[in-house]
């Protein structure tokens, strides 16, 4: 009885089965790629997340690291009440005094000094607009003094150097031509190694302007141009800072 009703069961319609052929061989691979899509993209969020982590760690550890080869704390070494903004940081045994200028009107006069060689005392005029914190400059300061240490000064001199070595760039003419100054910057940091009182007092002197203090660098930071400067992208800076960014330009440019 039951074999006889079996036996008459109606055939699948040839129809359906082409239908659910076509759905195994369309659908069922679209939808095992779609999951696999999502597990990817999971995977890949937590990779990202955890790079993200892992990478602020190393610019901790890197800016922990630097500040142990100099100390990144301004000294009251040589200043009287009327400089307070002038700042004079130790580095590898020596000095590095900086200050702070805005409205700078004689950018073209600094210049061409500088090109004479008659500029007194020597110093480094560097473009405060690609400058948003005072490290990376103490970075630059070191590699110049390591450079000088050992007879290998890319430039003329100490301070054209520093100008260079902020810059992060091996070509030397397009590296002080942005980072130094031009005729018409009103915006200067100025630096000099090793000064005395005297040099520091030249120096307030050589600049035609008005000295602001340097917590005042991250402000006015031009950051589209540091960003086009240093090929810096929104993905490097979502996990480090300009500063971190730029110091890790200048401390690898040589091993690139």
């Amino acid at each position: 009885m039951h074999q006889q009703q079996k036996n008459n069961r109606p055939p699948l319609d040839p129809g359906l089965n082409g239908i659910l052929l076509i759905f195994y061989l369309l659908f069922l691979p679209s939808l095992l790629f779609s999951v696999f899509l999502r597990k990817t993209r999971e995977e890949l969020r937590r990779i990202s997340s955890e790079t993200r982590v892992l990478h602020q760690k190393e610019n901790l550890h890197l800016r922990r690291f630097l500040s142990e080869i100099f100390l990144h704390q301004p000294s009251a070494a040589f200043f009287s009440p009327s400089s307070a903004e002038m700042k004079q940081y130790e580095i590898s045994g020596t000095t590095l005094s900086v200050a702070l200028f805005t409205e700078v009107a004689n950018s073209k006069e600094l210049l061409e000094l500088m090109h004479a060689g008659t500029l007194e005392p020597e110093v480094a005029l560097l473009n405060a607009s690609l400058i948003p914190d005072i490290f990376p400059v103490l970075a630059a300061a070191h590699k110049t003094l390591v450079s000088k240490s050992r007879d290998s000064l890319t430039t003329r001199t100490l301070h054209s150097e520093l100008v260079y070595n902020y810059s992060g760039s091996k070509h030397i003419s397009e590296s002080l031509k942005r980072c130094g100054i031009s005729d018409s910057t009103t915006y200067v940091l100025i630096a000099r190694f090793g000064a005395s009182e005297e040099e520091l007092v030249a120096m307030k002197t050589l600049i035609k302007g008005k000295e602001i203090d340097l917590e005042e660098l991250e402000g006015r930071a031009n950051k589209s141009q540091i960003l086009k400067q240093y090929k810096i992208t929104a993905v490097e800076l979502g996990i480090s800072t300009l500063g971190d960014a730029i110091t890790c330009r200048i401390a690898s440019r040589d091993a690139l």
